[in-house]
């Protein structure tokens, strides 16, 4: 991976890395993705914490103070588009802040999510930067932001006033705003029919779902038309392997789970991940080649395919073997 996005950087593509993950702050993410050797700089990594709190900023009326229940990656975010951030606590929602900015907290507590949820019972504006259920880590998966959400719903009454995380169609707005193009000409390239399509659907983008074993070509097929992707295609492992965009097709957001072929870990593992690994959840890339795009052209799945050498998983080969040549038919064929 790190080599293709080398290869489409050098061709002048602009690449915006996209996170459904809030914990950590987009230097961080730079820092890694700099150690896989791939292109990264600041301005073009968009969290969903740096979603949120762009979001946040060009509110009509920005909030004067918001309590951060998350940690301290969506803190610093907040404030580097000039927002004034408060703790949450007691004593934090004593000062009345007008916005509950919520996200994947790992310092939860009975007072952290009570300060929360009193703000916004008080009228804050509750902002959530995304629903994802589940936290991936090395010993299993963990609660995610999600969950600490529905919690707060639970015990506030209310509903989020925004939520900007895959599958609402806040952060693909904001990456498509970052690297410079309309959204509606986007490629979506994604391996998770709830989170990458659900998302491309959302803002009317076409879409390719890319079947690692997230997702199936069964669980494509079931879905309403309205809610398929444009195309399938099986893997980023091979000359057949989906190139992220095809030059007259326009910007593609790719999402595609990054892993490492060794288990082993290294001082640059998070949550006890490969720093690769901690990049998904959910991770996407935005390509913008900047040039027109025609919608009503084919996607061609395999055209000027770079010869790549595409890390995987054994869990990942093994599914993609079961599916067989039947399933290696229907790539291109399916949905298109």
């Amino acid at each position: 991976m790190p080599e293709l996005l080398t290869q489409r950087a050098a061709a002048g593509d602009i690449i915006v890395y996209v996170t459904n993950n809030s914990r950590w702050h987009r230097s961080e993410y730079q820092a890694r993705l700099e150690d896989m050797g791939a292109p990264a700089s600041l301005e073009h990594i968009l969290t969903s914490a740096r979603g949120t709190a762009l979001a946040l900023a060009t509110l009509p009326e920005p909030p004067r103070l918001s309590m951060v229940f998350g940690g301290a990656g969506l803190q610093r975010e907040l404030e580097d588009v000039g927002l004034a951030t408060v703790e949450c606590s007691y004593a934090g929602s004593a000062r009345k802040p007008d916005a509950v900015v919520c996200g994947v907290d790992f310092d939860l507590s009975f007072e952290r999510l009570s300060a929360a949820a009193m703000a916004i019972r008080d009228g804050a504006y509750f902002a959530a930067t995304n629903r994802d259920p589940i936290f991936p880590m090395a010993d299993g998966l963990k609660a995610g932001a999600g969950s600490m959400i529905m919690a707060i719903v639970t015990a506030s009454g209310r509903e989020p006033d925004m939520v900007i995380g895959k599958p609402e169609p806040g952060l693909m707005r904001e990456a498509a705003a970052v690297a410079g193009v309309p959204v509606e000409e986007a490629v979506v390239l994604g391996d998770g029919l709830v989170t990458d399509i659900a998302a491309a659907n959302a803002v009317g983008a076409r879409s390719v779902l890319v079947l690692t074993g997230v997702s199936t070509t069964e669980q494509a097929q079931a879905l309403p038309p309205d809610e398929q992707p444009t195309a399938l295609a099986e893997g980023l492992r091979s000359p057949r392997a989906v190139h992220p965009y095809r030059a007259d097709d326009g910007l593609a957001i790719a999402s595609e789970g990054l892993t490492r072929s060794d288990g082993d870990a290294d001082e640059n593992d998070v949550d006890g991940l490969p720093a690769s690994r901690a990049l998904e959840n959910d991770a996407s890339l935005v390509v913008a080649p900047g040039r027109a795009v025609d919608r009503d052209a084919p996607l061609d799945l395999q055209r000027h395919c770079p010869q790549a050498e595409w890390p995987e998983t054994e869990a990942a080969a093994a599914a993609e073997h079961q599916r067989g040549d039947d399933d290696n038919e229907a790539v291109g064929s399916d949905l298109l």
